[in-house]
């Protein structure tokens, strides 16, 4: 029941810091408070330490930083709510000791009256009164007598971009480690790669998607991987430091029993030599998507030029569909690369008389991504097109359709892995060059 308890109220604590406002009304049968002077001692960066006296797991932790005394923006991934606000933006208003973030996100309103007991330069202790009005009408009040905070003087949000190797240095290692080394790549676009050894070359993750965000010292990922049935994971640490190319982190973690311990992990820096630019690999993820479409089909081909010579030409697989049904089908298809290359998608389109009357909708799309030797992502870049068209199904109109909707999309990869997309008039597929 306590570990029960305290899961709530950090969950609640933790997100309210985020979204909240605060306003507590005066009591004049209470003495006066000192005037902690709140208004200048607030502005910075602040991170969740304690909750009513107990170390807050960093799973359970939230960052809010005070940019003003009239602005404040917070930041929390929670994986039971799955929440995912990065610097999100809230007002605030601040009268003697008592402080104000208020958030509203559609019919939701987020109010979270707060008392700052005590503040230094260090640290800030607050109580606290949360309410989430709906349309409103207050859905959810809870009240906390102590939560201690820290101030985080450092922002490891640029630093940590880039490509880094480790392994986990605890005792108990961390809930998605396997012992060995991997890979991370931080993107500047607020995602990352994952890599691992397989057969001693390095592999890119296959996910869905995976994100992740940094405020001051918390590291925040959530992840999916591709395929049927799975789930998403999240994952917390903060960072202890990213000095002289090595990065160490550090994270609270809270067993099933309500014991905790430790986790800690150290990376280096991977530094990019000029060989490590040369493309090894191309991917292409080919989409056709069609909500609705009568009796049509997509023959599409592929080609792999060097220069001006045709290396290889080969079907992609035909996908089919009935009358008033609907597809969406994706390919991905992996080529090695020796030399700079050209690569070529041809998609059309048939169309069998069987009805008085035709529809044609449908959007292809194709990403192609150029990796390294060690699997690390040099470029990636993504072009679609679009097509519809309605006819009496005469062999004219067929001819027609099939003739204009043939798509083609050029993805040109250069030796260093740089892409570079374009378009062929679908009226003159001819010049393309290559006898599909």
């Amino acid at each position: 029941m306590k570990k029960m308890f305290m899961m709530l109220a950090a969950i609640i604590i933790c997100g309210a810091s985020v979204f909240t406002s605060c306003t507590v009304s005066d009591n004049p049968a209470q003495p006066a408070e000192p005037d902690l002077n709140v208004a200048e001692k607030i502005i910075g960066k602040w991170m969740v330490a304690e909750i009513e006296g107990q170390p807050c797991p960093t799973n359970w932790k939230t960052v809010l930083t005070f940019v003003s005394p009239t602005q404040a923006y917070g930041s929390l991934s929670d994986y039971y709510s799955l929440s995912w606000n990065e610097r999100v933006e809230g007002d605030v208003e601040i009268n003697g000791n008592n402080v104000s973030i208020v958030s509203q996100d559609g019919n939701t309103k987020n109010v979270f009256d707060c008392t700052v007991l005590s503040i230094s330069n260090t640290e800030m202790v607050i109580s606290s009164d949360w309410n989430v009005y709906v349309d409103g009408k207050s859905v959810q009040h809870e009240v906390y007598g102590k939560e201690r905070y820290e101030r985080i003087t450092y922002d490891y949000k640029d630093a940590i971009i880039g490509m880094w190797e480790g392994v986990s240095t605890g005792a108990e290692g961390s809930e998605f480690d396997d012992g060995e080394n991997h890979r991370w790549e931080y993107m500047t676009d607020g995602t990352f790669n994952y890599f691992r050894k397989v057969n001693g070359q390095w592999q890119i993750s296959d996910d869905d998607y995976a994100d992740y965000f940094v405020d001051g010292t918390l590291l925040c990922t959530r992840w999916k991987n591709a395929g049927e049935g799975q789930e998403e994971r999240r994952e917390w640490w903060e960072i202890e430091s990213i000095e002289d190319g090595v990065m160490k982190w550090k994270a609270l973690r809270q067993r099933e029993d309500g014991s905790t311990y430790t986790a800690t992990f150290e990376m280096k820096k991977k530094e990019l030599s000029p060989s490590d630019y040369k493309c090894s690999r191309v991917e292409v993820i080919y989409r056709i998507t069609s909500p609705k479409t009568n009796y049509t089909f997509f023959e599409g081909k592929y080609a792999v030029k060097s220069g001006n010579e045709v290396k290889q030409i080969d079907k992609l697989p035909t996908f089919a569909g009935g009358y008033n049904s609907g597809y969406n089908v994706t390919n991905i298809t992996t080529f090695p690369v020796e030399e700079a290359i050209c690569l070529h998608y041809g998609i059309k389109d048939g169309l069998e008389s069987y009805a008085d009357v035709f529809s044609l909708n449908w959007e292809m799309s194709y990403t192609v991504t150029s990796y390294n030797a060690d699997g690390y992502k040099l470029d990636s870049q993504t072009i679609s097109d679009r097509y519809g068209a309605t006819g009496k199904g005469d062999k004219e109109d067929l001819e027609m359709v099939e003739k204009m909707s043939y798509s083609e999309l050029h993805a040109s990869v250069a030796e260093d892995g740089m892409i570079t997309l374009s378009k062929v008039n679908k009226m003159h597929p001819e010049k393309s060059g290559i006898d599909w």
